[in-house]
């Protein structure tokens, strides 16, 4: 991802991250990441979503909606989010969705609260040299202008509300 970024490129960057956690923590064949305005997944109500970047394993379904956007992200788009996965969810009762929002700034106060009543994670992307994404039990982070630094570790993925935020 280039020091300035749009949302295609924080997709693009996001769905390579992503890739390389789950298959690190899946293994190479069992993992399907798809992205782009193409990755439609149909829901119980035969609606197909446009979903950003989705990691789709025998059991389980992890959702990515990227937000670059100049402003904090409103409780509009979380809403739309979880509306997404219950209809996602409903029509594929054998896999486990996860919700996940990747941002360029933040959440408002209304959609913090939002995202930790229904267990959406939040992560931060908003240049290489600044981001923190995680997979399941995984994260991999990078917070130094220039220098990379990366962690793969087997820590618990925690909800919002214990995820250290800038101010």
């Amino acid at each position: 991802m280039p020091k300035t970024t749009n949302s295609a490129k924080q997709e693009e960057f996001v769905a390579k991250v992503a890739s390389n956690m789950a298959k690190a923590h899946e293994g190479d064949g069992n993992v399907l990441v798809r992205s782009g305005s193409r990755n439609l997944i149909r829901g119980a109500s035969g609606f197909r979503h446009q979903i950003d970047v989705s990691v789709q394993i025998p059991k389980d379904l992890v959702l990515y909606e990227c937000k670059h956007w100049g402003a904090n992200v409103d409780p509009e788009a979380l809403l739309a989010l979880v509306a997404r996965g219950i209809d996602i969810q409903r029509a594929h009762p054998d896999h486990h969705v996860s919700l996940n929002i990747v941002v360029k700034n933040d959440l408002t106060s209304g959609a913090e609260l939002l995202a930790k009543f229904f267990g959406i994670r939040r992560h931060l992307a908003t240049s290489p040299a600044e981001f923190s994404l995680g997979y399941k039990t995984d994260w991999q982070a990078s917070l130094v202008g220039g220098t990379a630094l990366n962690e793969a570790a087997n820590a618990q993925t925690e909800p919002i509300d214990r995820v250290r935020r800038r101010r």
